[in-house]
């Protein structure tokens, strides 16, 4: 299946069209609809793939680092930079800065530090006359051992895997944790199903263990190939039901190789 066809099924997992009732599983945020000259210079300064649009300045992107300065403003401790569909985390200065920005031009140099994934999305935007958005998140510290991706088929919950599968955090050997993460996990996927705006679907969640414990949702992602599995695998359609977890004595075995389009 071409990228092109399944275009407006795609669309549908990115922030500025989710539902309220889905945004309101997620942390806070100001959107930016970003112009069609806005869209070529991003790409123009991000120089990949800028053959394919019209050359602009630095100039044109004066009114959207005021935006952007006006809507960080609203997060003092900084804030998450990402399209409505994927974020710069590519590049080693989105690594670097966890795609954290103070102002509206440390945003736009996050967009712009040679990202294949922003560049990627803002061409086919653009070939799909669909006008991007750009999100300032609120910046919330997230463990790494918390972070988890599900799998929905047919609003079922098909598998959970631990997001960064490829570490194994001695915290998740606890039967206990694993336990509790389950439960919350469930609980909070009562509340997804009924709400997404897709019957199959795979959703990145963090999870807080506080005195109030708590399931954010990170962003939803098509469930396609595209998307990495994790340590499930598209080959062999092992889905299970099951929550994975690495074993701290094991390492487990990457299904792909590449980067994948969809993380």
């Amino acid at each position: 299946m071409k990228l092109s066809k399944a275009w407006p099924q795609f669309a549908e997992t990115w922030i500025e069209n989710w539902p309220d009732g889905l945004l309101s599983l997620s942390f806070p945020h100001i959107g930016i609809r970003l112009e069609e000259r806005e869209v070529h210079a991003l790409v123009a300064l991000n120089g990949i793939g800028d053959h394919c649009i019209d050359r602009r300045r630095e100039e044109d992107l004066y009114a959207l680092e005021a935006k952007l300065d006006g809507a960080i403003s609203h997060f003092p401790p900084g804030a998450f930079i990402r399209l409505g569909s994927r974020s710069p985390k590519d590049t080693v200065h989105g690594v670097i800065t966890q795609c954290k920005a103070f102002d509206g031009r440390q945003a736009i140099r996050l967009l712009t530090s040679g990202s294949e994934i922003v560049a990627f999305d803002l061409r086919t935007a653009r070939k799909a006359s669909y006008q991007p958005w750009v999100f300032v998140r609120q910046w919330v510290d997230i463990s790494p051992e918390m972070e988890f991706r599900c799998f929905m088929k047919n609003r079922h919950l098909i598998g959970v895997s631990q997001y960064f599968y490829q570490t194994s955090f001695p915290a998740l050997d606890s039967q206990e944790i694993r336990n509790t993460i389950k439960a919350l996990l469930d609980e909070f996927f009562t509340d997804f199903s009924k709400v997404s705006p897709l019957d199959n679907v795979i959703f990145d969640v963090a999870l807080f263990l506080d005195k109030k414990p708590q399931v954010m949702l990170v962003e939803i992602n098509p469930f396609h190939p595209l998307t990495q599995a994790c340590l499930f695998s598209w080959n062999t359609s092992d889905f299970d039901g099951g929550f994975r977890f690495t074993q701290s004595e094991s390492k487990p075995e990457s299904f792909m190789d590449f980067f994948p389009l969809f993380k």
